[in-house]
């Protein structure tokens, strides 16, 4: 099983020796930066091996730059001889997943990571996210008073991710700490799968028109897309998008095959 993080693995370096050093992962990549820069404008392959001292930020750069990553990892194994028979991913994780499992094309994935994120931008700077040491319903139980504060994922039985007002969410770390529970940002700019999402779900599905998704089998808890960015319930981990390569390609819930001319996409980011 190959299993597709979402965003907030990035680190400073990451991907370079492969680049220098591996023929599978360099070829995919580039050919996710080709994708990518045909979206956004913007260098995966440029960011990577950048000399600079911290992994840059926003959500419009890291979400595109860790699913480039993440399929060039997938051909590296490949190339090893390790095929997956299921493909999974939470939140961005899942146009990874759709996209290794063939349910979607290398063009059509990165033109869901690419506008999801750069719509994403929209709504920057107002939310975070916090993993917490707690069950999903002790997780509930800590923020039942917060309103700007919900449990946005779980992760285990004893790892919970919550997402909401920074402010809020600080104050709920620094209390949770006292208690001895352990917390950790998540290195991310947006309070993914939180109400602050719901602006942004009725364009999402235009945005994405023109893709053409393959058949696949659909899972429980499946799909792509709208779901990814605003779900406000618990997403458990492995159970967002799942698909069989070298079977029956599943069809993936979200927009279908329509050629709807796509509304104006918003400016591109600066990388």
């Amino acid at each position: 099983m190959f299993d597709f993080s979402g965003q907030g693995s990035q680190w400073l370096g990451m991907g370079r020796g492969l680049l220098a050093g591996n023929e599978a992962f360099r070829t995919t990549l580039c050919a996710c930066d080709r994708a990518v820069r045909g979206e956004l404008g913007g260098s995966v392959e440029e960011l990577l091996t950048r000399d600079t001292d911290r992994f840059p930020g926003g959500v419009e750069i890291v979400q595109p730059t860790l699913w480039a990553v993440q399929v060039a990892l997938a051909a590296a194994w490949r190339d090893l001889g390790v095929v997956p028979e299921v493909c999974v991913g939470p939140s961005m994780g899942e146009v990874a997943a759709a996209c290794v499992s063939g349910a979607l094309s290398l063009r059509d994935a990165a033109a869901v990571i690419c506008r999801r994120s750069r719509l994403m931008r929209r709504v920057a700077g107002g939310g975070a996210m916090l993993v917490v040491e707690l069950s999903a319903d002790r997780a509930r139980a800590a923020v039942a008073r917060i309103p700007s504060v919900c449990v946005a994922a779980e992760n285990s039985p004893t790892c919970t991710v919550l997402a909401g007002d920074p402010e809020a969410l600080s104050d709920l770390s620094a209390r949770l700490e006292t208690d001895g529970v352990l917390c950790r940002p998540v290195d991310v700019d947006v309070a993914s799968h939180s109400p602050q999402m719901r602006p942004l779900y009725g364009e999402l599905p235009a945005y994405l028109a023109e893709l053409s998704p393959r058949s696949s089998r659909r899972w429980p808890g499946g799909g792509y897309g709208p779901t990814s960015i605003r779900r406000t319930g618990a997403r458990r981990a492995g159970r967002s998008a799942v698909a069989r390569p070298r079977r029956a390609p599943t069809r993936c819930r979200g927009p279908g095959p329509s050629r709807a001319r796509s509304p104006r996409a918003p400016a591109p980011p600066t990388w």
